[in-house]
């Protein structure tokens, strides 16, 4: 935060963005972000964001319920088919888990608890 104070008040004593960006080695965009965030909201804008929470994922207790239910079947969960896919796997994890994972993605967790 000290280096975005700084950077507002080197624009407010006269300098440039240009030179402003130059003196504290960050890009022109930074500046021009940061001074946006200060008139929108002074000092307490410019604090850093906290990062967001991590996406929620399966349990270790999931994963076994997960692997249940790929084992009992497809038809079993309710498809239509005898066919299991990214997708509809990824339908199960959304519908009984709350968690919602892109197929491919969902893929390579199936590939990592033993499923081809």
């Amino acid at each position: 935060m000290v280096l975005r104070r700084l950077a507002v008040e080197l624009l407010q004593d006269g300098s440039t963005q240009d030179a402003v960006a130059e003196r504290l080695h960050v890009s022109r965009s930074s500046i021009k972000r940061w001074i946006k965030a200060f008139r929108g909201g002074g000092v307490a804008a410019l604090k850093p964001k906290k990062p967001k929470p991590a996406a929620r994922r399966l349990s270790e207790d999931q994963c076994h319920q997960l692997c249940d239910i790929l084992v009992a079947g497809p038809l079993a969960a309710g498809f239509d088919s005898d066919l299991w896919t990214c997708p509809r796997i990824a339908e199960v994890v959304r519908r009984k888990f709350g968690i919602a994972y892109h197929p491919d993605h969902l893929g390579r967790i199936l590939h990592a608890l033993g499923f081809s």
